[in-house]
């Protein structure tokens, strides 16, 4: 296994920049997700370590060799795609096996990795079978046994499970985490789930606009957002987002909305970047707001708009100066629609930003 260092890199396409100076490391034996919507440049990041895109600019290393330039072939890497892209005509033992027609490495060596990668994927039963007779998950098994039989330095996953009933996405994710820590590849996985990326990833680099949001553990995300961005794309429900403005009280701040105030008294610097001045928004998840029995301190009357019923819980959708917010209840709270509720929020747990 081998780190993944990337300096400076920068991908354009004509006058659009996919890539805006992406600094990145990726530590030997992680499982790294890249995340962000649509269009962010996760997938060209991914191309451009691959290979499959010549980079503007910028440096990429695969442990210690510069491979900027180097072609695909020269890279030692393994990638596996949304489709499993099989061949039709072969058996999944024949297709397997295609990964290593021009191997260096000895039969019985090779053997034995087809042999393992049989065990730890449980594809026994399926190696006489063509791949328009197994199921998606079943072909994507496959597509993995392929790049465990290679034996690379890495493994690049461009949204391998996307194309899965959430069902079998959700018993994929599970098995990829752990193959990934039997194995002790370096991983980078593609995704625009939060979900996947929470629960798979050792660490998360969160991208936009072809830049990079923030890189961290999947809890330094959450717990400690760098920009109203990550906030409100890490989460699910997303954060509640207020309008206003925070003062200075004192010891004590206190966050001023629209018909409202916020006590903060147990606020920290960090939590405001460093500087209150200029904050227009405040960050409040769904679990850090409640119903509460009267009106009080830090207490808003909000109109129920639509409650979502997710079976031990249920998420309550509110309404006020034309803004959404959700908060999280027990799925015996009863709530109707139209509703005028006094909802009470822990001030200790927000957050802080610029941006309107």
């Amino acid at each position: 296994m081998s780190s993944i260092v990337i300096q400076n890199l920068r991908k354009e396409f004509g006058h659009f920049t996919a890539i805006d100076g992406l600094n990145l490391q990726v530590a030997k034996g992680d499982f790294c997700v890249f995340l962000g919507p649509s269009g962010c440049g996760k997938t060209t990041t991914l191309n451009c370590i691959a290979g499959l895109e010549e980079v503007t600019s910028g440096k990429i290393f695969i442990g210690d060799r510069d491979v900027t330039d180097l072609p695909p072939h020269e890279r030692d890497i393994a990638m596996v795609f949304q489709s499993s892209l099989l061949y039709p005509h072969l058996s999944a033992k024949k297709n397997i096996m295609t990964s290593v027609i021009h191997s260096k490495d000895k039969a019985d060596v090779v053997q034995q990795r087809f042999e393992n990668a049989v065990r730890i994927l449980e594809i026994n039963h399926l190696l006489d079978k063509k791949p328009s007779e197994m199921s998606g998950g079943e072909r994507q098994r496959i597509a993995m046994a392929k790049v465990i039989v290679r034996n690379p330095v890495c493994f690049l996953m461009d949204e391998p499970l996307a194309a899965l009933d959430a069902s079998l996405r959700q018993s994929l994710r599970t098995e990829l985490t752990r193959l990934q820590k039997d194995l002790g590849v370096t991983t980078v996985f593609v995704t625009h789930d939060q979900v996947e990326a929470m629960t798979m990833g050792d660490k998360i680099m969160v991208m936009n606009k072809g830049k990079l949001e923030q890189y961290g553990t999947p809890l330094e995300i959450y717990e400690n957002p760098k920009s109203k961005f990550v906030a409100g794309f890490v989460g699910s429900p997303k954060m509640n987002f207020f309008p206003g403005e925070l003062e200075r009280k004192g010891d004590e701040f206190v966050f001023n909305g629209s018909g409202y105030s916020i006590s903060l008294e147990s606020l920290k610097w960090e939590r405001t970047g460093g500087d209150f001045t200029g904050i227009r928004s405040m960050g409040i998840r769904p679990e850090n707001m409640r119903i509460s029995s009267e009106e009080g301190p830090n207490t808003l009357a909000m109109k129920v708009y639509n409650v979502e019923n997710l079976g031990k819980e249920s998420v309550v959708i509110l309404v006020r100066d034309e803004r959404q917010y959700r908060i999280i209840v027990s799925a015996e709270t009863k709530v109707q629609i139209d509703e005028i509720l006094d909802i009470s929020i822990d001030g200790k747990f927000a957050h802080f930003f610029h941006e309107a």
